[in-house]
Order: structure tokens, then C-alpha cells, then sequence
């Protein structure tokens, strides 16, 4: 559905400005391939240049962390919600990576609550 709504977004279908209070991504086989979930997220980078999205649910879309990285660079007002697997290693890329900006950026857009992890 994500590369669908990107689609029409970029072909001009959808041309007003839209406000999505919380959008949520769930998987529609059991076991999408790596690269279609990279490919899903890029989407929907694009579609958050077109549309503003206060709450991103990725709590079952189980995308590599790294591949997350544009969306948590995303300028907009955005929250992400994450699975604790996928948080654990957004945690760890980030200590790895000691980048202050990507981690202010990720931090801010998880909420800034590390309680679980």
C-alpha cells in the first residue's frame, strides 16, 4: 500500500497537502524479502515530503535498522514506533555509527524513551 500511495503521489493524483495523524505498516506476506522492505521505506521517505505524518507504526514491518535511516532523519514532526528487536539494533547501529546528529534525530523521533531498552 505504501508504494501505491507513493505512486500517486508523485504521479500528481494526490495533489493536496494531507495531515495523517498516525499511519501503520503492517506486512502483507510473513516474510517480505529485504529488499522489498528497503523499498517500502524509501517510499515512504518520498511520501513524507508530500504529506505530514505525526506517528509512523513500525512495530510489525521488520525492516533492517540501517534501512530506517532516512525516515529517522525525516525533518517533519514525526514519531516512530519500532518492534523492541528493531529498536535493540537502531540502538546498537547508533552506538556503532557515534554520529551526534543521526542519533539527536533517531532519539527525538522514537520519543526519547529508552526505558524499555
Amino acid at each position: 500500500m505504501a508504494l501505491l500511495l507513493c505512486r500517486w503521489v508523485r504521479g500528481g493524483r494526490v495533489v493536496c497537502p494531507l495531515t495523517v495523524e498516525e499511519l501503520s505498516l503492517s506486512p502483507q506476506t510473513a516474510q517480505p524479502s529485504q529488499r522489498r522492505l528497503l523499498r517500502v521505506v524509501s517510499s515512504l521517505a518520498s511520501l513524507l515530503r508530500h504529506w505530514t505524518v505525526r506517528q509512523l507504526d513500525l512495530t510489525e514491518l521488520c525492516a533492517p535498522a540501517q534501512g530506517l535511516i532516512p525516515l529517522l532523519l525525516h525533518d517533519g514532526p514525526l514519531t516512530v514506533k519500532l518492534s523492541e528487536e528493531i529498536l535493540q539494533q537502531l540502538l546498537l547501529l547508533l552506538h556503532e555509527l557515534q554520529d551526534r546528529d543521526l542519533t539527536w534525530s533517531s532519539l527525538s523521533k522514537i520519543g526519547g524513551d529508552l526505558t524499555s531498552s
